[in-house]
Formats: structure tokens, C-alpha cells, sequence
């Protein structure tokens, strides 16, 4: 299938651009090399191999199957060292780019049986990448799918979803309590997401649940500051509620009490500890 769009030469622009710096490392096998060598070594784990047999392959801008099979190859493997990126801002700026040889991967059609990896793939360079609409849309695709990866997908849509610039507190909560009932979470992925869980129900001012949700913490969990910053929230709603004045600025005493002593316990620089001072400075 010829390409024949603007679109269309870009991305075949971008690919051979890194084509040619990958074939300036490579050394020419003797033996033919196809799309499918590469796509092993990157099944095998092998990802240097991987990239290397990318840059052996023929130039041609017509094959969209070699195109859109050369594409995920690089997408998949700059989101593997994107992963191993020492800070944040280089993880989020190599998922942008990785989300983007996806996307054009995606635009060309992922190679046969590659289309759920892909898009998974993409979806989850995508939010890494701060690109949170397209990255929602791609995995949402996925929800139903038997083949996907059903906890995977809803740890990075919950996060997703209230990282947006305003944030869906209700398929937060959805895709959250997906995390707390599934036999797939650690116990420290269930404990992420109970505290998550809190902070929801608090955002939806569901006061109520929040706290009875609290209170099933095991006694250790409720000693530690996170989740005693959770509770002087908790106070501090509770609080607002009072018609009672004197009842009302003694809730309110109570829960500022709590928090100022969490902060003592929450180390300097720690977000944590902001958010606690802001609480205790209203």
C-alpha cells in the first residue's frame, strides 16, 4: 500500500531519519534481514538486537507493513528505556516520544496479533507522557478485551483520570475499586489504592464513606501519617458541618491538632507535608 498522504510521507520521513542513525552503528549482516528477525529479538527481550536489525532493514517508503512493524519495534523499545529513565521529567519525555512512534504505528495498522500490545503500549506512553486524553482513549479501548491487561490498565486510567485538568472522579472510583477487588493487587498496590480511595470519596465530598472506609484500615495502616493527614481532613469536613459553633471551631481544633502533628512526622520536601500545612493554614 503506497503511501500517498502528507501525513503518511512525514512519518515515513521521521522512521527513516532513525533508520539512518541506526544503521550508522550497525554492521551489515551477510544474510538477509526481514521484519520479523527484529520483531523476535524484541519478543526474546533482546532489545539492542532489536533495534539494530531495524536499522538493517530495506528503505522502502510503499511497504506499510514494514513501516508500521518498524515503528512499533521503536515505539516498544523507547518505552522499555523510558521506564529506566533516572528522573521524571527524561521518563515523560521518552514516553512522548515512544507514545508518538506508536500513534504512527497505530495510524498504519500494528502488525497481525500485535494490535492489543500496541495499543497497550501506546495508551500507557501516552499517560506516562502527560498526553492524558489520547492515552485514556487507547486504553479505554481496552477495558473489555479478554487479552488485555485488565490491572495494568485500570492502575494507569484511575491515575489518569484525576491527573486531567479536571479531573473524572467517577471513573476514578470505578477504576479504582476494580484495583481493590482484584486478586492481582499486591499488598502494597491495595494499600496505594485504599488511601486512593479516601482521597476520592473525600473529592466527592462523600465525607461518610471516606471515614467508615478509614476506619476498615488495619491499626498499624492508621498510624501512619498519610492516612492521619486523611483523617484531619475527614475532621475538617465533618467539622464544617456542624451548626453548632462552639461544636464546629473544636472539630475544627481537633482535626488542625492532627495534622500539625502528622507534619512533624512526614519528612521536609515530602508533598505530603504541603498538603498538610495548607489544610492546617485554612
Amino acid at each position: 500500500m503506497a503511501l500517498t498522504t502528507v501525513t503518511g510521507l512525514l512519518f515515513a520521513t521521521a522512521l527513516f531519519a532513525t533508520w539512518s542513525y541506526l544503521t550508522q552503528l550497525a554492521v551489515i549482516p551477510e544474510t538477509t534481514v526481514n521484519l520479523e528477525d527484529a520483531l523476535e529479538a524484541y519478543d526474546q527481550g533482546d532489545l539492542d538486537l532489536a533495534k539494530k536489525l531495524i536499522g538493517y532493514l530495506h528503505h522502502d517508503a510503499a511497504d506499510a507493513h514494514l513501516l508500521c512493524g518498524a515503528l512499533f519495534v521503536l515505539g516498544a523499545i523507547k518505552a522499555a528505556d523510558a521506564d529506566a529513565e533516572y528522573s521524571a521529567a527524561r521518563r515523560r519525555a521518552s514516553h512522548m516520544a515512544a507514545g508518538r512512534y506508536l500513534q504512527k504505528a497505530n495510524s498504519l495498522g500494528f502488525p497481525d496479533g500485535r494490535e492489543v500490545e500496541g495499543t497497550f503500549l501506546m495508551g500507557r506512553s501516552l499517560i506516562l507522557g502527560n498526553q492524558l486524553h489520547a492515552g485514556i482513549d487507547a486504553l479505554s479501548r481496552l477495558l473489555d478485551h479478554p487479552d488485555a491487561p485488565a490491572f495494568e490498565i485500570h492502575s494507569l486510567l484511575v491515575q489518569a483520570q484525576l491527573d486531567r485538568p479536571t479531573p473524572d472522579l467517577g471513573a476514578a472510583f470505578r477504576h479504582n475499586d476494580y484495583i481493590l477487588n482484584s486478586d492481582a493487587a499486591s499488598a502494597r498496590r491495595r494499600r496505594q489504592a485504599q488511601f486512593r480511595q479516601i482521597e476520592i470519596l473525600l473529592a466527592l465530598d462523600r465525607i461518610d464513606a471516606a471515614r467508615a472506609t478509614l476506619d476498615r484500615l488495619e491499626a498499624s495502616l492508621q498510624r501512619l501519617p498519610r492516612v492521619q493527614v486523611l483523617l484531619g481532613r475527614i475532621e475538617f469536613a465533618q467539622a464544617a458541618r456542624q451548626s453548632d459553633e462552639t461544636r464546629r471551631n473544636e472539630g475544627l481544633q481537633s482535626a488542625i491538632d492532627r495534622l500539625r502533628a502528622a507534619q512533624q512526622e512526614i519528612p521536609a520536601g515530602d508533598p505530603l507535608a504541603r498538603q498538610a500545612m495548607n489544610w492546617i493554614g485554612r
